[in-house]
């Protein structure tokens, strides 16, 4: 997820039961902040293991400064994709393709309909313990997750700050509701 022109956070999920995941780095005190349970892909926390142990996070990080710059890079031959794309890309951002850039939603005469798309995510997080039975948590949960899509879906009657607090509030008491009867 980006946070600006120089950094972002990733997000991970990780299931440690003896599922179809379960493997020798099943152990959760691989996950937190700036961990991983696959060796390397996270920053070394001293610059003697950075120096001695690199894995992929400093092999990426170190090269020009941790910034890209591409006009100094060498490519080779299996990176022809890698180049056409970037290549591409800044000619649609130069400006040099206006094909590409979609028609104003405003109203230019262009007959343009511009309605406000709404957009799902899950970064809602509520406290509802899980249940001791399988196959009861597993209900709860497709349960719980309908009742939150109902909640986001009926939020598309309202628009900006009123869809906001509408949908805050349906979580509230959705929320409200699951501790009452399952916690």
């Amino acid at each position: 997820m980006p946070v600006d022109d120089d950094n972002c956070v990733f997000f991970g999920w990780r299931s440690h039961d003896d599922g179809e995941f379960y493997g020798p780095n099943s152990d959760p005190s691989y996950n937190g902040w700036s961990k991983c349970c696959l060796e390397g892909q996270s920053e070394q926390p001293t610059y003697d293991l950075k120096q001695r142990s690199p894995g992929d996070w400093e092999a990426q990080s170190s090269q020009w400064g941790g910034r890209s710059r591409f006009w100094i890079e060498h490519l080779s031959s299996v990176d022809g994709g890698v180049a056409l794309t970037k290549r591409v890309l800044r000619n649609i951002i130069e400006g040099d393709v206006p094909s590409a850039w979609p028609a104003p939603a405003n109203g230019n005469g262009s007959g343009v309909n511009f309605r406000v798309q709404n957009i799902y995510s899950q970064n809602s997080v509520c406290n509802i313990k899980s249940q001791p039975d399988r196959e009861a948590d597993w209900k709860l949960l497709g349960k719980f997750g309908s009742e939150m899509r109902d909640a986001v879906l009926e939020g598309d009657d309202f628009e900006g700050d009123a869809r906001k607090e509408y949908v805050a509030n349906r979580i509230k008491k959705i929320e409200t509701e699951f501790q009452a009867h399952y916690n």
